[in-house]
């Protein structure tokens, strides 16, 4: 036995070492086949508040030990499960020519930028070095230097040195936002396990395991990213206007008529109209007949004190299943709305057709952002939105349920057209606020964007204007003052 134990141990040690090393990804297919478990049950539930307890217990019980078993089991890249290679560049030199004063640009800063950018496309060298070289060899025999061409802001010392500083740190910025708004597009896209990272001075390289329709993911990434300020408007005619697609899918969903694409059947609560209509008519009786005097007393009461109530009278169950299919759009999310004042906030259900002034807030789980976009992507949908407003959901979950393993975004209804765009914008930088440490951003117009910013401020004091990237919101500030100076 001794004279083989060495190869026993030889061949054990790795078959041990070998599923060590495979069970988190065991488990992670375990687990992840009881979150697509959970999220089943989630869409089959009689309301948006069973869907979010549902979600809930999923990730108190198994949110930590999901999330460790995907960062430990294997990588499988492009080799084993196929997928997508991208390299993305991006275009440092149009930055660059951007960035200079419109009204200085002349030919001789034309034919400078013209062979950067002819030679960028044959060399890794960096563009920042080529367009100093071509600048010196072109513009500085004709008397020019960068003063001429270019604005550092409010800077008090003014140099090509510190002209060239701020050019070199717009590019690492520039390169940096495109990493964090591809990031944002495939997240949204559901890619599992990307690889994404620089390459070289300005170029991303990006692998996706296991996409299948390239068209899409290349549409997807190839779409200019903007940014943008817009007028939030989350008043009473969003909300009408939500209630009006609960009514129309509602009606279609009772009248059985097959209007809608399969993927958005599924999703959407089926109605066996006779069944339900039986269901709710023997337990409204049985309710209003059961022997017992505390329950003739409390569907008496109950009916004294909400007479226009439509779900007055039924029991719980048949309540919840009829406001289900009353409403199979606004359960999708929940909603809360504040009187003019700021002031009582509470759940908004509804229920009836008094929509009071005031503002509204919507949020929604991170499971039912997909349907909820696939509903609102249907033209007849859309066409029951105000024509002026778009939604647009945040880019980030809101940070006050992360505790509980919670990914809950806040959406918003925008005006479509934009008051002011990132063009406008001299500089950005992100910093802490002196006062209270919370991060800040200092951000620095050019003369038409202040003059522009200060009139749509000084219109807008204590209403909130959205700062909208690639068509999600970062930050939707209320404004408490008329901003001059183009600094805010």
């Amino acid at each position: 036995m001794k004279k083989h134990l060495g190869k026993i141990l030889l061949i054990v040690v790795p078959i041990v070492a070998a599923l060590f090393l495979l069970y988190p990804t065991y488990e992670a297919a375990q687990l992840e086949g009881k979150e697509k478990e959970a999220k089943e049950k989630a869409k089959l539930a009689k309301n948006s508040a069973d869907s979010l307890k549902i979600m809930e217990n999923f990730k108190k019980q198994y949110g930590e030990a999901l999330k460790s078993a995907k960062a430990s089991r294997l990588k499988l890249g492009l080799d084993l499960r196929g997928g997508m290679y991208v390299t993305m560049e991006v275009d440092v030199v149009k930055l660059i020519e951007e960035t200079a004063t419109n009204e200085t640009i002349d030919e001789t800063f034309k034919d400078v930028i013209a062979k950067t950018r002819q030679e960028a496309k044959t060399t890794d060298e960096e563009a920042m070095s080529i367009f100093q070289r071509n600048f010196n060899a072109i513009a500085r025999p004709q008397g020019k230097s960068l003063l001429n061409y270019f604005d550092v802001g409010n800077s008090k010392e003014i140099s090509e040195e510190k002209i060239i500083e701020k050019l070199n740190n717009d590019i690492a910025n520039a390169i940096d936002q495109a990493q964090e708004v591809i990031r944002q597009r495939i997240d949204q896209y559901g890619v599992s396990e990307p690889n994404l990272q620089k390459q070289g001075s300005r170029r991303i390289m990006l692998e996706l395991p296991g996409v299948q329709n390239q068209d899409e993911m290349r549409s997807l990434l190839s779409t200019t990213a903007r940014l943008e300020f817009k007028l939030v408007r989350n008043n009473a005619d969003i909300a009408k206007a939500f209630a009006k697609i609960d009514k129309y899918l509602s009606d279609k969903i009772k009248s059985g008529k097959d209007i809608f694409a399969e993927e958005l059947k599924a999703i959407l609560p089926v109605a066996d109209t006779t069944k339900v209509a039986q269901d709710t008519t023997k337990k409204a009786e049985t309710a209003k007949t059961d022997t017992t005097k505390v329950a003739q007393d409390t569907t008496k009461k109950d009916s004294t004190k909400n007479p226009n109530d439509p779900y007055a009278g039924l029991s719980k169950e048949a309540a919840s299943k009829k406001f289900m299919m009353d409403h199979p759009f606004t359960t999708m999310f929940m909603t809360m709305y504040s009187s003019p004042n700021g002031r009582n906030a509470q759940q908004f259900a509804y229920i009836g057709d008094v929509f009071p002034d005031g503002e509204y807030m919507f949020q929604i789980m991170k499971d039912s952002i997909d349907k909820f976009k696939l509903i609102l992507s249907r033209p007849e949908i859309a066409a029951l939105i105000p024509g002026d407003l778009e939604i647009a959901i945040e880019a980030k979950p809101d940070e006050r349920y992360k505790k509980n393993n919670l990914e809950i975004f806040t959406f918003h209804a925008l005006k479509k057209e934009a008051e002011l765009t990132g063009d406008v914008v001299n500089d950005a930088v992100a910093t802490y606020d002196q006062t209270n440490n919370a991060p800040i951003v200092l951000m620095e117009m050019n003369l038409d964007g202040a003059e522009a910013w200060a009139r749509i401020t000084g219109a807008n004091i204590k209403k909130r204007i959205a700062i909208v990237l690639d068509g999600r919101v970062y930050s939707a500030p209320t404004v408490q003052n008329k901003i001059t100076g183009g600094s805010s």
